[in-house]
């Protein structure tokens, strides 16, 4: 199940600034390399069209979304048997899908991508997959950390995870939200640093989103992502906030629902998907071409650089799904 909902307009909020830092995470013998822009201005207030974006602490999140070559790298170090179906067929066999083909057998199951394919968001991955991932990063076991999974059943989050140490996570749609559209001064409508239109890119400039101006369907070649940091730098030093694909939040899309938030939009969504107004979401089994994620942390083992601070809101999201059982 999915669906999308509108907000208000935008306004005020805060934060001093952005840097960025790079660091190689190591479970097992596998390392992946990560690269987190620090999100300051603690204790700012929520932008007053929408009420997302408070947050009282200082924290890290993905400068780019996850990557086929990082979601890889995590494959081939859990999941030899795959018993938690980290793995969709559909990365590989559907044309959007982001290549990783999975060879072998089970107990002894491979995964590769090529070059093409790997520095381009994963994605068919569920909310699920997504916080095994955050698990494993921060406890080297997909079942624990932030989240807690009990013979393969999602069981909660763990209490006063962050605070008890573990270093990374799903954002939270607060987290998500300043990180995409505060400016230092207040909230803003798109994650466009000041002065920059909202331009459609081609994935090679270096400039604009990939997002789909017609609303039929973006004609890149090939159509769909793009590597992530193709296109233009955001208000906090992030890529693709807006744009390529859809990315889960840690939150249900409300208190009594199960689903959860997806924030950004995709590649062939129109603008009005980019914005801070929109909010998408799906069930936590769900995936599709459009929906990829990326990681909030608490601890980055890198010397930060300064980066920069500027903000604006959005989010908005249509994402195809993919119900698929896990067990």
């Amino acid at each position: 199940m999915r669906f999308w909902s509108g907000l208000g307009a935008v306004v005020g909020c805060l934060v001093l600034g952005s840097f960025a830092s790079a660091v190689t995470i190591t479970q097992d013998g596998t390392s992946i390399d990560m690269d987190f822009v620090t999100i300051g201005d603690a204790g700012n207030d929520p932008d007053d069209a929408t009420g997302y974006g408070a947050v009282d602490y200082t924290y890290q999140i993905g400068t780019y979304e996850v990557t086929a070559a990082q979601y890889t790298a995590f494959l081939n170090a859990v999941a030899s048997t795959d018993t938690y179906n980290l793995y969709n067929t559909n990365m590989a066999s559907n044309f959007y899908g982001c290549k990783i083909q999975r060879s072998g057998s089970s107990g002894s199951y491979s995964y590769s991508v090529s070059d093409e394919y790997a520095n381009r968001p994963v994605n068919y991955v569920s909310w699920y997959d997504a916080a095994r991932f955050t698990n494993w990063l921060t406890s080297g076991d997909t079942e624990s950390g932030v989240y807690l999974f009990d013979q393969g059943v999602f069981q909660g989050k763990a209490d006063n995870a962050k605070s008890q140490g573990a270093t990374y996570w799903i954002p939270t749609e607060d987290e998500w939200y300043k990180a995409a559209y505060w400016n230092g001064d207040t909230f803003q409508e798109y994650a466009t640093k000041a002065g920059e239109s909202l331009a459609q890119g081609d994935g090679s400039s270096g400039t604009g989103w990939n997002y789909d101006v017609s609303g039929v369907g973006h004609a890149m070649n090939p159509p769909g992502t793009w590597d992530v940091g193709s296109g233009s730098i955001e208000l906090n030093d992030t890529y693709d906030m807006m744009g390529d694909v859809s990315e889960w939040v840690e939150d249900p899309y409300r208190d009594d629902s199960v689903t959860r938030v997806l924030r950004g939009g995709a590649y062939f969504n129109h603008s009005d998907y980019l914005a801070s107004t929109k909010r998408g979401a799906a069930d936590p089994p769900d995936s599709g071409w459009s929906i990829g994620f990326r990681v909030a942390s608490n601890s980055v083992a890198a010397v930060p650089e300064p980066g920069s601070l500027i903000i604006w809101a959005c989010g908005g999201l249509g994402a195809v799904v993919l119900r698929r059982r896990r067990r």
